[in-house]
């Protein structure tokens, strides 16, 4: 998959999201999903149900007690990452067998990790299960 963030900020309909690569240009950011089909329904499922309850605001206070995607930055530490967050004592075990429809408080809990293109390949090895996004550039920092 690939993942082409969206800013609807710039304008009526957005724009894709820029970023400055390591030469001083810019261009459009895409990031590779590399996920099993499971994962990607349950990040479908949080787009969708986040487009269904609209924006956050004190009227829809059911936010701030709602579990959200959690993204996991790593960089050097595939083997070493902890990244088993489907753990019965991260989330609990309810947080991965909701079911998705209008009236869900929410999705299934969704983990995922953020890695550079070098790493990608150990992280899967390391972690087959764990969603990743790869970023397009390696060495970029925080830039990212």
């Amino acid at each position: 998959w690939i993942l082409v963030p969206w800013d609807r900020r710039k304008g009526p309909g957005g724009q894709p999201v820029t970023y400055r690569r390591a030469d001083a240009s810019s261009g459009s950011l895409r990031l590779s999903l590399w996920c099993t089909e499971s994962s990607a329904e349950c990040l479908f499922s949080w787009c969708w149900w986040f487009g269904q309850r609209g924006q956050v605001s004190q009227e829809n206070a059911w936010v701030a007690e709602s579990p959200y995607p959690v993204f996991i930055p790593s960089k050097g530490r595939a083997k070493d990452a902890h990244l088993n967050w489907r753990a019965e004592h991260c989330f609990g075990k309810e947080a991965f067998d909701a079911e998705i429809s209008s009236e869900a408080e929410s999705p299934n809990a969704l983990v995922i990790a953020i890695v550079e293109p070098s790493e990608a390949s150990a992280y899967r090895e390391a972690w087959p299960e764990m969603p990743l996004i790869v970023l397009p550039e390696n060495d970029m920092g925080p830039s990212f």
